[in-house]
């Protein structure tokens, strides 16, 4: 299951963070007896049903190609973050970046 989680994302990080997104995480479990692949997007503008719309359409041919899922059927999904476990991750991970920055930022002064 790792490697379908870390092949989806890398056949669509860059396209999601092309549109101004920021990929915080992926899912991929059985959901009503179907499996499938969730895309977590975030931006500090927030997300709507329309941008998960748009992103799904312009990942979905990506994700075909590269077939992270090894041929099985699944429905791709795009999704806010919502208040799921990623939300403190991004959070922790931003303050941790903006850390390093600083001390960076003072080494280099």
């Amino acid at each position: 299951m790792p490697d379908i989680i870390k092949n989806a994302e890398d056949c669509a990080r860059e396209i999601i963070e092309g549109m101004g997104f920021e990929l915080v995480g992926v899912d991929y479990g059985r959901e009503d007896g179907l499996m499938c692949l969730t895309y977590y997007i975030y931006s500090e503008q927030g997300v709507n049903i329309d941008d998960c719309e748009r992103v799904s359409r312009a990942i979905e041919p990506a994700v075909e190609e590269k077939d992270p899922v090894c041929g099985e059927k699944y429905c791709l999904c795009v999704s806010s973050p919502g208040e799921r476990p990623f939300i403190p991750l991004l959070k922790e991970k931003r303050k941790n970046l903006q850390a390093h920055c600083l001390l960076l930022a003072q080494v280099w002064l």
